[in-house]
């Protein structure tokens, strides 16, 4: 009996004979069709066995260097949409596998375990808030209000772009897991800790509203994360799209507002 699966541009053929197993993999290159045919013996009583693609087909060589990307980006995409609706508990590898159209030992060779995708996950997202900083430029050459002014703006955009993230987290946090623990130290203290200061100095330049700080904070994420996280609802209940462009200026709006950021510090951030 002949069972295929697919990865990628890679097709395999297991011949499941007692005692062999058959590997055809046709894969189509830039130049025509390259036909590999690879035999092995299966350990005795083991003729039932699925085997594994070898890793020779996805490591160190060009032809595979681009699926290879492709599907760990695939990977990662189905992962976050699978963890901000079921949780880390909700969902395995393998139904991640399956939404990605990779299979699962792919899967496994490259986060090897779910926690392990999971913080891959959190990490792929959180390039993208970086991302965000970047183009907003050098914040310590600004004025205070100026500098906050694009630091609201910057989570905006990033909440607006990648709401899953948030998803996830208001999902783990409600545990005190070791991904929790982890996020806190590698993502949310140092994040905590800089909007502080930001928040500090535009007040002491009397260009934000006085408050606790560490208050405010958390009523601007509150703000901005319930607007994107809770999409749905919005749409449902007040009949607003909060991902239309005008939608989301309204939101980098409101935040500025709440921060009672001065007009001159809207000039200043450009």
């Amino acid at each position: 009996m002949v069972q295929s699966g697919r990865l990628g541009h890679l097709r395999f053929l297991r011949n499941r004979r007692p005692g062999f197993g058959v590997v055809n993999v046709d894969a189509l290159g830039n130049h025509g069709t390259l036909s590999i045919r690879k035999v092995r013996r299966f350990p005795p009583g083991k003729s039932n066995a699925i085997m594994a693609p070898p890793r020779w087909l996805w490591q160190d060589t060009p032809m595979n260097s681009r699926n290879t990307d492709d599907n760990r980006t695939r990977v990662l995409m189905a992962a976050q949409e699978a963890f901000s609706t079921k949780g880390f508990e909700g969902v395995s590898l393998r139904e991640i596998a399956s939404n990605a159209n990779v299979m699962h030992q792919l899967v496994v060779y490259h986060f090897k375990t779910k926690d392990g995708l999971w913080r891959a996950v959190m990490e792929f997202l959180l390039a993208q808030l970086r991302d965000y900083r970047t183009r907003s430029g050098d914040l310590k050459h600004l004025p205070p209000g100026a500098a906050l002014r694009l630091g609201v703006r910057s989570f905006v955009q990033f909440t607006a772009h990648c709401p899953q993230f948030h998803r996830i987290w208001s999902l783990e946090a409600q545990s005190d897991s070791p991904r929790s623990r982890w996020l806190i130290e590698t993502y949310v203290k140092p994040q905590f800790e800089s909007s502080i200061r930001l928040i500090r100095a535009a007040q002491q330049a009397g260009s934000a509203r006085s408050g606790d700080p560490a208050r405010l904070h958390y009523g601007f994420i509150g703000l901005v994360t319930t607007t994107f996280v809770f999409s749905r609802e919005v749409r449902d209940v007040a009949g607003i799209d909060p991902f239309l462009p005008e939608e989301i200026d309204a939101v980098d709006r409101l935040a500025a507002d709440f921060f009672g950021l001065t007009p001159g510090t809207e000039r200043a951030a450009g």
